[in-house]
């Protein structure tokens, strides 16, 4: 019961739309609901809810209970085509929800990542209804897959701002464990969905107009779902898990959920695309996201980022053209496409800024608009000069045709119009067809110098000199150097305007209107000359010529086949929408231009997750940079690095001072100004470390350094006063009095420097252990925990922070370690881990001992390989290096004198050092 028109147009969208909103609802209602549940019980009551609710629908509305009995009826028969779809339905609705939520168990860290790829399944879905259904594949073109390809990789984007690209790189075990999770899923629900369709299908084919589309959407949902909840009963029992006790409240959300979503939702669902022409509808899933952020961003009076408003202008654009059923013409589709593309790397790519970036655009667009310039003029002119030749051509046909011409003159003149008429439809003709025409011309004005009767050799000598006018303008197309030539041109001018623009949003703007107009005007070039053909006149003088050879050849079988091969229906240009082209293209400009905006007014820099942008060269240097994190060993050590670069490299050497995150980013980047890191905890910087040593390769670490270890540590005052001094006591109420610094009931805890990796796992390792919740937290600068300590000591309060060995804290005021047991790896990777929140450890663990490396930019071990052999050679005794840190800490002399001192002082050392 395939509904056409109109009709198909709007209603399918209409009740897509009506879905999404329902199944907009989903998830926090589902959240909502797991509160008390597992997924696996979570999907049974919903399910098993869903399917009761549909049933008492049924059996209520008495069209459907109606046709409901004649289905069940129909299912009786053993030659029944509705059996098979149903339990596949059923089982598979079972199985893509166990997938998903095995997805999402297998690893907090990419929860998102599981659902990415899980919601793949409208394109899979897509592909498996076009190359499934002859009605599909007949109603679809290539503008169908790019538009639903568009909407996907809007929701990538939405997505891509969760999702850590180091994962993709590396592409471990538990990634790939994941993906293939959800995958799986996400198939699954793919052919579910495809099986529903095919239900509905047969349904209908079967009732005919006896019953409408919602009636047998409403039915085919109610068999379905009871097959569906039927399995996950039965996975529910073969789990073990059972189903908890549910209140009221738990019963009637479970309820309504069943029914409005996936009850009534579902059903609208298959019902659009039952009856839309071709399964491009299921694009318009995307939207759901899209909607559900627009609500979430209104709510918390936030403006858009640049990854939601890119991905919101791909989906809406996108589904805007599919509901429209394209309004645009080719090149318009074309611009569509490449405009897409250039937006997105203008806003996530990196630039590479030329001095002379306005001069080499300048020349660049001057010779490629006088080039293109030319070819549409020539084009053009060559449009009207066929139209006009068309209408010579065809009335010379009608003349010869009426002319009574003899059999052998009349053949050998259908001969030649048929083969001027291929020659001038679509496509090009080649040189040696062109040829073989001008003979044949010849041969027909040999044939008329032969004629008895003056006015027929008038009439067949006009043919061939009409024809071969028109074989003349069909050829002078542009060729292909050319081509050739106008396409480099329009690949230099866009590379050089896209890639090599400001950072800024001017030159974004530019960038991406100059590349757009530079690829419509080629499109154009493109779409006119080689659909010349298509515009109404000549296919109305085509068409003409056709019907006066069909009928003059007595309805020849060779020639009759000819002329049906050439196309009469418009090609390219289907009438013109103005309006919807320009709303589709005032959204995608605009859309891009907030984005770019929003980039430049929020000083966000482009995407450092991005390998683009690392650096991907190298070149002698003078000078070099090196970061100082904020405590004295590091300190220390970049001014020994410093005094020694400049001392035997004549090198200028800086010193930068920046957290962990800032140095490893500047050493990554091409434009960075930072090329050593002094002290890098290996235990500490685990996901940068992953980040731009495992996965770039722009950061490389030194083979060799000392260890050292981390934990909690407590004074004298706190060991006289009995607390710990094991972890497990740091938690008990004696223990957690005996810090309480200002009386408030809850112990104090200096967990490190605002900006030190290591206070976040300190922070995390005290939840994991549970006394987080027991102590308030304390964060400043180290130097101000010398003065700290020094006043607790000499006021004999105990004090519990976080420390660390070697350190010259341990000889001058005599500290405890707080003893643990050993590292757990496995409890570990949690705590540094993202994917867990701090409420939901349940364990902590030791810190592992770490190896303490210097860092450095990679490229340096092509441009001063010695830099790098010093670096990898780089030790100062633990000893010495506390000596030092206690100058620095407890006697404030300045730290370039001090390391000076050392290097005057250590010099055959450094020398070794150096020399291979």
């Amino acid at each position: 019961m395939q509904q056409t028109g109109h009709s198909v147009l709007v209603r399918p969208v209409l009740l897509m739309l009506v879905s999404i909103g329902l199944w907009a609802i989903y998830p926090p209602a589902s959240n909502l609901l797991l509160a008390s549940q597992t997924p696996l019980q979570l999907g049974t009551l919903l399910h098993t809810m869903a399917a009761a609710s549909m049933l008492v629908i049924v059996l209520i509305w008495s069209p459907a209970r109606a046709l409901a009995r004649r289905v069940l009826s129909r299912l009786r028969h053993p030659g029944a085509k509705l059996a098979v779809p149903m339990l596949a339905s059923g089982g598979l609705i079972c199985i893509n929800h166990l997938f998903l939520y095995l997805a999402l168990a297998a690893s907090d860290r990419f929860d998102v990542t599981a659902i990415l790829v899980f919601e793949s399944w409208p394109v899979l879905f897509f592909l498996f209804d076009t190359l499934a259904t002859r009605i599909s594949r007949h109603t679809l073109n290539r503008r169908d897959y790019v538009f639903v390809l568009v909407s996907f990789v809007g929701f990538a984007t939405l997505m891509a701002q969760e999702i850590d690209l180091v994962d993709w790189i590396l592409w471990d075990t538990l990634v790939l464990k994941v993906a293939l999770l959800a995958a799986a899923g996400g198939i699954a629900m793919a052919l579910n969905v495809f099986a529903r369709r095919r239900i509905l299908l047969r349904i209908g084919a079967d009732e005919g107009d006896e019953a409408s589309g919602f009636t047998i959407a409403v039915v085919a949902e109610l068999f379905v779902r009871v097959l569906a909840a039927l399995a996950f009963l039965v996975v529910l029992g073969l789990s073990g898990q059972g189903m908890p006790a549910i209140d009221a409240r738990s019963i009637g959300g479970a309820i309504a959920v069943g029914v409005l979503i996936l009850g009534l939702g579902s059903a609208l669902y298959d019902l659009s695309i039952y009856r839309a022409k071709n399964a491009a509808i299921t694009a318009m899933w995307y939207l759901m996201p899209i909607g559900a952020l627009l609500v979430m961003a209104l709510l918390q009076g936030r403006l858009l980022n640049r990854y939601e408003a890119v991905s919101s202008v791909m989906i809406v654009s996108a589904n805007l053209l599919i509901g429209l059923r394209y309004p645009m013409r080719s090149s318009f589709n074309q611009l569509y496409v490449f405009t897409i593309v250039v937006g997105a790397w203008c806003v996530f790519a990196p630039v590479f800024t030329f001095a002379g970036y306005f001069d080499l655009v300048a020349v660049s667009t001057i010779f490629y608009a006088l080039l293109v310039t030319y070819a549409l003029t020539r084009v053009s002119a060559n449009v009207e000069q066929r139209t006009e030749q068309l209408l010579v051509f065809g009335e010379a046909v009608d003349a010869a045709a009426r002319a009574g011409l003899p059999i052998v003159s009349a053949h050998k003149a259908c001969s030649y119009v048929e083969d001027v008429l291929v020659f001038t439809g679509p496509g090009p003709g080649t040189a040696e067809e062109q040829a073989r025409l001008r003979r044949l011309g010849q041969d027909l004005e040999r044939q008329a110098d032969g004629l008895a009767c003056a006015s027929a050799a008038s009439v067949l000598r006009a043919l061939p000199r009409a024809g071969g006018r028109l074989v003349a303008l069909s050829a002078n197309m542009i060729s292909g150097g050319e081509y050739v030539v106008l396409v480099l041109l329009a690949v230099f001018n866009v590379a050089v305007t896209v890639l090599f623009r400001g950072d800024g949003f001017v030159f974004d703007g530019f960038a991406l209107t100059m590349s757009s107009v530079a690829a419509y005007l080629l499109f154009l070039v493109v779409e006119k000359d080689r659909a010349a053909f298509a515009n109404e006149s000549q296919q109305l003088c085509h068409a003409g010529a056709r019907q006066t050879l069909s009928d003059w050849a007595g309805g020849s079988e060779r020639r009759t086949a000819a002329a049906a091969a050439l196309p009469v229906s418009r090609v390219f240009y289907g009438r013109p929408q103005f309006g919807a082209s320009l709303l589709v293209f005032l959204m995608v400009f605009g859309g891009f231009g907030y984005a770019l905006g929003y980039q430049q007014l929020r000083g966000h820099t482009r995407s450092e997750s991005n390998p683009v942008g690392m650096v991907t060269g190298a070149s002698p240097t003078r000078e070099l940079g090196i970061g100082v994190p904020n405590w004295p060993a590091a300190q220390i050590k970049a001014e020994v690095l410093k005094a020694v670069i400049e001392r035997y490299f004549d090198i200028h050497a800086t010193l930068q001072p920046a957290a962990n995150e800032r140095i490893f980013d500047s050493m990554s980047r091409s434009t960075g100004g930072i090329d050593i890191h002094p002290a890098v905890w290996v235990s500490n910087l685990g996901p940068l470390i992953r980040r731009y040593v495992d996965a770039f390769h722009t950061v490389s670490l030194t083979p060799r350094g000392p260890e050292g270890r981390q934990g909690l540590c407590m004074n004298r005052a706190a060991v006289e006063a009995g607390a710990g001094p094991d972890i497990r006591q740091i938690g008990q109420p004696r223990d957690v009095a005996i810090f309480d610094l200002d009386g408030n009931g809850r112990g104090d805890l200096w967990m490190g420097a605002p900006d030190w990796a290591s206070s976040r796992i300190e922070r995390r390792r005290a939840a994991g252990y549970g006394y987080l919740s027991a102590y308030d937290e304390l964060t400043f600068d180290p130097d101000l925990l010398v003065h700290a300590l020094r006043r607790y000591r000499s006021r004999h309060v105990p004090f519990l922070f976080f420390c660390y060995q070697p350190s010259y804290f341990d000889a001058a005021f005599d500290l405890t370690l707080v003893s643990e047991p050993h590292s757990d790896p496995a409890t570990w990777a949690t705590i540094v881990g993202n994917g867990v929140a701090d409420s939901d450890l349940s364990q902590g663990t030791a810190w592992p001992i770490s190896p303490i490396r210097m860092a450095y930019r990679t490229t340096l071990a092509e441009t001063n390989p010695n830099i790098v052999r010093l670096l990898e050679n780089f030790e100062i005794p633990t000893s010495e290096l506390i000596t030092m840190t206690g100058r620095l800490a407890f006697g404030g002399e300045d730290p370039a004198t001090i390391a000076r001192e050392w290097v005057a002082t250590h010099d055959d050392r450094v020398v070794g050092w150096i020399l291979p």
